[in-house]
């Protein structure tokens, strides 16, 4: 009897579970999200994220090698190019091409990100002949772009040279307002004179028409590829 009495009841233990976890999957939805913005972890603020990464963290020093023309540590080749290099490189058939005066149908579209803009960070498979580094605004669901209107919104702290650019934005192309700017500087005054000139690829900031990301299929943040230009050679910047 005591026998029976356990088998019936794990059986009836089991059989609740599985009615529990039953009902609870049919409350989740697998393409959205239940808290998003505000209401997550993650908050309104996406995170920006670099390439390439040294794989002992942000601390750790990234070489750029001139014999072989790729970016090293001290111990291995850095294979986060190449990871990102191939997935943009793959042709996605469900995508359109956007701009600015041609956005995308609607939210759940999804724009192209075309490598050839890319200049002269454009990756020959996984080759770049040159010195350049990729940026792209981490995915967060439902996140659009608060946006530059006007001249006197601009930061007090933002860099001079960002300031002329979205100013000559303003005044040349007006319908590029809609823009997530980007900036990249030496920390220190000896950083910022052997970092040099850079170059921005295809322009100096995300274009807003990609947002939002609603987990799309194929969807694809936008990269602004940027190449050291005269970098001092022997130096950590």
């Amino acid at each position: 009897r005591v026998f029976l009495f356990y088998l019936v009841f794990y059986i009836w233990l089991a059989a609740f579970w599985a009615a529990c976890m039953w009902g609870l999957l049919q409350t989740i939805d697998t393409d959205t999200p239940t808290y998003v913005l505000d209401s997550s972890i993650i908050g309104t603020s996406p995170g920006l994220a670099s390439r390439p990464m040294p794989p002992e963290g942000r601390e750790s020093i990234l070489t750029y090698a001139k014999v072989n023309k790729s970016w090293v540590t001290p111990n291995n080749w850095i294979p986060t190019v190449d990871k990102l290099l191939e997935e943009y490189q793959t042709t996605l058939n469900n995508t359109q091409k956007c701009s600015y005066r041609n956005s995308k149908e609607d939210d759940n579209s999804v724009c192209d990100v075309d490598i050839n803009s890319w200049g002269d960070c454009k990756p020959n498979g996984s080759f770049v002949s040159n010195i350049c580094m990729y940026f792209k605004i981490n995915k967060v669901f439902e996140w659009k772009p608060d946006y530059y209107k006007e001249l006197e919104s601009l930061p007090k702290d933002m860099p001079d040279d960002l300031k002329n650019v979205i100013n000559n934005t303003f005044l040349s192309y007006p319908e590029k307002k809609n823009k997530v700017w980007l900036s990249c500087e030496g920390r220190h005054e000896a950083d910022q004179e052997h970092l040099g000139p850079v170059r921005y690829f295809p322009e100096q900031g995300f274009p807003g028409y990609f947002y939002p990301f609603r987990n799309q299929i194929g969807f694809r943040s936008p990269i602004v590829a940027m190449r050291i230009l005269e970098p001092k050679s022997k130096s950590c910047i």
